[in-house]
């Protein structure tokens, strides 16, 4: 049987139109790759929509609440002394690549290979597929993602390009730096050893370049800058074997909304302190996004699109304790929900849930709705809703979550975006999905999910993937 070569491509962000219309141009590189095969009308990823949660469902193929990845912030109330993780700052952003941000004996990003917090914190009762292609005996390499749980080859950024990713997420570089650093990390080992039998190949520029000028910018930069890099993939594919004998599926992570850049519309910790310390009862006080301090009663984690609110038990003032629903939840629920009108109105949904471990509702005019009651109708504008919601419910999951109405132009947040993601509406949460190459039926199916793509490359490559979420695709 000939030998089967998956390359799986993740493009941080893209607008399923903006790759569907290219696949379609047989003009550009990325048709080539997979203007035929099959295809996802609709495809949603997991809840919240954020690299970090998404990119472990990608690899594991089952939801937040499984591989406990519940936000690019979470927190953990049941630690001793509780968790806090944001993996956004800069000593974290580095140790998720195996750095240290300063010490010896660089000074400068010191290798830190213990640290991995992204691999580290991931559950250890899920597998990657990595893991499970392993019990195959297939070979796997993996570029530049935060996830590499039994990875054969984990091609990393080295210590200059982390600094590159900085000064581009500072937006003092040109994006397409860090996407050029990507594709030639590849080549270099291309040039060097036997492809795997997967290759999953992480594409990062456009994202950032899309909360810094706006998704509407997504098809000129894919054109201009990732369209042409992929022109160098081909060529390099082609040295081992013709291009139609590789097996390609391409997909996102999440996908992003236009938002306001302008800092009246952002929504900051100041601000969120204050409005947990108006909610009836005593109100809140709100930690400082670093540590969790004697005498804070509430943790925000907080996704642009979508804020998870942890309420101690105002009786006890324990950390591991059930804030009390009716004195503790409620009332703040409350509070969140009157700012769905007025002249700074960015709330869309309010989500409550009773206990630990409990389903969320909807809260709404002071009513408790079911979600399969209050989401019926509205699959175009929430996808995958109730499913979604119940994949991030977890011990890591908030007392409360809160929506941002992106019509309102806020988002939580520190800086001012012309994009952002995080929510569960359908602008940031749909995503593209391409498959392609020997064995793949050209078809498009109606709808996906992102936990799905694992189960699918265990049926294109033959191996085991139970205990997934998902299904295969075809």
């Amino acid at each position: 049987m000939e030998r089967k070569q998956l390359f799986f491509i993740d493009i941080d962000g893209i607008l399923p139109e903006v790759l569907y219309e290219a696949l379609d141009d047989p003009s550009t590189n990325v048709s080539r790759i997979a203007g035929r095969g099959f295809r996802a009308d609709r495809a949603a990823t997991v809840f919240p929509a954020v690299t970090l949660s998404c990119q472990a469902s990608m690899f594991t193929g089952v939801f937040p609440n499984k591989h406990g990845i519940v936000g690019n912030l979470w927190f953990d109330r049941f630690t001793n002394p509780p968790t806090y993780r944001k993996y956004t700052d800069a000593k974290t952003a580095a140790g998720v690549y195996g750095f240290g941000l300063v010490g010896w004996p660089t000074i400068i990003l010191p290798p830190r290979p213990e640290l991995q917090y992204a691999n580290n914190d991931m559950s250890k009762d899920v597998r990657t597929v990595y893991q499970m292609a392993e019990r195959k005996g297939l070979k796997s390499w993996q570029v530049f993602n935060q996830y590499s749980r039994g990875v054969d080859l984990w091609i990393r950024p080295t210590r200059p390009e982390m600094i590159l990713f900085a000064l581009c997420h500072e937006e003092l570089v040109h994006n397409r730096r860090w996407d050029r650093a990507t594709f030639r990390h590849l080549f270099k080992e291309m040039h060097k050893k036997p492809l795997p039998d997967i290759l999953v190949f992480y594409i990062t520029g456009l994202d950032n370049n899309s909360h810094e000028h706006g998704p509407h910018t997504q098809k000129d930069y894919f054109r201009e800058i990732v369209d042409p890099l992929f022109g160098d993939l081909i060529r390099e594919l082609e040295r081992f074997r013709p291009l139609g004998e590789y097996n390609f599926m391409i997909t996102a992570d999440h996908c992003q909304a236009a938002t306001k850049r302008d800092k009246k519309y952002v929504v900051n910790n100041d601000h969120q302190a204050e409005i947990l310390k108006t909610v009836p009862g005593g109100g809140y006080k709100l930690f400082d996004r670093k540590n969790v301090r004697e005498g804070d009663t509430a943790v925000i984690c907080t996704e642009a699109g979508t804020a998870q609110v942890h309420l101690m038990n105002r009786t006890t003032l324990k950390w591991p304790d059930q804030p009390d629903f009716e004195r503790d939840i409620i009332p703040a629920a409350e509070t969140f929900e009157k700012l769905k009108t007025g002249d700074s109105a960015f709330v869309d949904i309010v989500l409550v849930r009773r206990e630990f471990g409990a389903d969320y509702q909807v809260y709404q005019n002071g009513a408790l709705i079911d979600m399969e009651k209050f989401f019926v109708g509205k699959e175009a504008e929430y996808p995958d809703a109730v499913r979604r919601i119940r994949g991030v419910s977890c011990d890591r999951s908030g007392d409360l979550i809160v929506l941002v109405d992106y019509s309102s132009g806020y988002y939580f947040g520190d800086k001012v975006k012309a994009g952002e993601h995080g929510n569960l509406h359908a602008s940031d949460s749909m995503i593209p999905v391409a498959v392609s190459g020997p064995g793949v039926p050209e078809t498009t199916a109606p709808f996906a999910n992102l936990v799905d793509m694992v189960p699918t490359m265990g049926k294109m490559l033959g191996f085991d993937t139970s205990g997934a979420d998902g299904e295969p695709l075809f």
